[in-house]
């Protein structure tokens, strides 16, 4: 008997962005809320539609995301969230922009990333998955370090590309292999939830655009 974990569903815990998108949907927020609080004599629609702006610009550059871990990989992209767990893994392509290629009945799906590749933070010395990466393996025979606070990184060539982005998910799951040969972790021995990729709309993303456009919209035909 196996009695090594199996990954969680949603354990995705290494986000990969575009940090200078990111800050780019924050500053076109919040100029857009701070706008529509001093000009509130302006009107309804006026407000309104700085809102639907501001909100837009969450939800186009601020949120999306693709999370890596050993549940598998999740593309959050606007308005819809796409988990691949890894044995639905297929391969992951980065010509243009990050896709992910997975198994799902009864056709193969491809799942197009909105977001690129940015930080992800992880212990030096670790893989991926938190078992013994590259570095770890010729540093660990090494004398332990000073006691000094541990500090975390990407690599250069990962930051804000989708070539980044792909090897990452590739040296992921070349790891997750790994962990399923060693014992680490536990493939699921059956067909079921974490061997199916899963789609659903983000209502987060629905709610935060749908509101306040709604109120633009009444704002339109009643003035």
């Amino acid at each position: 008997m196996n009695d090594a974990p199996a990954p969680a569903e949603d354990d995705f815990g290494y986000t990969l962005r575009h940090t200078g998108t990111v800050g780019l949907g924050v500053i076109g927020a919040l100029g857009a809320l701070i706008v529509a609080g001093v000009s509130l004599s302006a009107g309804l629609e006026f407000v309104a539609a700085l809102v639907t702006f501001a909100a837009l610009s969450v939800v186009l550059l601020v949120r999306p995301s693709v999370r890596v871990g050993t549940g598998g990989v999740r593309i959050d992209n606007p308005f819809r969230r796409h988990a691949v767990p890894w044995p639905a893994y297929q391969d992951v392509a980065s010509r243009w922009n990050l896709c992910v290629y997975a198994a799902h009945q009864p056709d193969d799906v491809e799942i197009k990333a909105w977001a690129l590749a940015s930080r992800v933070s992880r212990p030096r010395g670790e893989g991926l998955l938190g078992l013994p990466g590259i570095r770890g393996r010729l540093t660990r025979d090494l004398p332990p370090e000073p006691d000094s606070p541990r500090t975390s990184g990407l690599p250069a060539h990962v930051k804000g590309t989708a070539s980044g982005a792909a090897s990452f998910i590739e040296q992921a799951y070349a790891e997750w292999q790994e962990g399923v040969a060693t014992g680490e972790f536990r493939a699921p021995s059956a067909p079921g939830p974490q061997t199916q990729v899963r789609r659903r709309w983000d209502l987060l993303d629905v709610g935060l655009v749908a509101v306040p456009a709604a109120v633009w919209a009444l704002a339109m035909v009643l003035r």
